[in-house]
C-alpha cells in the first residue's frame, strides 16, 4: 500500500480533508478505514470510495474534532497492509449570516 501523503497533513477547518492510499493485489483488496483507533464508516459528513487500486476518505467541513491519526487497512485472502496519515486542521471557517 502506498499513501500519497508523508508527515502531517494540514487542512484548513471548514474545507474539505481528503486522504487517499493507493493498494494493489489479487484477488484485490477491500480497505477500512480508522480515526485514532476507532472505526470510520459512511456518514453525512464522511464518504468512503474504494476502487480497485485505490481508496479515498473525504470528509466534509473539517474541524479540530477531525485531527487526529488516521489508519487504513487493505486486507484480501492473501495478507493484509496499512499505513498512516496524520492530520491537523488550521483555523476553522466562520461565516455570519445578517
Amino acid at each position: 500500500m502506498d499513501a500519497r501523503y508523508r508527515g502531517t497533513i494540514q487542512s484548513k477547518g471548514g474545507m474539505s480533508l481528503v486522504l487517499t492510499a493507493n493498494m494493489s493485489g489479487a484477488p484485490a483488496p477491500t480497505a477500512s478505514w480508522y480515526f485514532n483507533d476507532q472505526p470510520i464508516g459512511p456518514s453525512a459528513t464522511t464518504s468512503i470510495e474504494t476502487g480497485p487500486n485505490h481508496t479515498t476518505l473525504t470528509i466534509a467541513n473539517a474541524s479540530k474534532d477531525n485531527e487526529g491519526r488516521y489508519r487504513v487497512v487493505a486486507e484480501n485472502k492473501v495478507g493484509t497492509d496499512q499505513t498512516e496519515f496524520m492530520v491537523g486542521i488550521k483555523g476553522e471557517i466562520y461565516v455570519n449570516v445578517v
